[in-house]
């Protein structure tokens, strides 16, 4: 985000880290191919994806559900957070948005394939069976 809102860095690793204690991985993206390839896809193929507005002041509005401060209630309702911190939080996003030239970016991942046909399980040999039985 330009201009930058380094008063928001604290609650935003806040936000991670309270994504991943429920078992959530903010940078799962880039290993979404190794996580096809290993659920047995083939073809596997991956794309950056760029969400941006610099051209436009008005696209920004688009970006209003990643710049809404309702993001981090959940941060307040769990006392993690102060109710000063949380209207910071929102006058800090809403000064960011009435800035003159706010300029957002946001990498995407993207990862596609296709699933493998299911592999035959090789027959027991009779060798196989007399170790089972003995």
């Amino acid at each position: 985000m330009e201009p930058p809102i380094p008063s928001l860095m604290p609650y935003g690793s806040m936000i991670v880290a309270r994504q991943a204690e429920k078992g959530g991985d903010r940078t799962i993206g880039r290993r979404l191919g190794r996580v096809l390839l290993l659920a047995d896809f083939e073809s596997v193929g991956m794309d950056a994806v760029l969400n941006h507005v610099d051209e436009d002041i008005h696209a920004v509005e688009s970006f209003q559900a990643n710049l809404n401060s309702e993001r981090f209630r959940a941060l307040l309702n769990e006392g993690l957070i102060t109710d000063d911190e949380f209207a910071q939080i929102s006058a800090a996003l809403d000064a960011f948005l009435k800035s003159d030239y706010p300029i957002v970016a946001v990498m995407n991942m993207m990862a596609v394939g296709t699933k493998g046909q299911d592999k035959p399980t090789p027959a027991a040999s009779s060798s196989d069976e007399a170790v089972k039985e003995g």
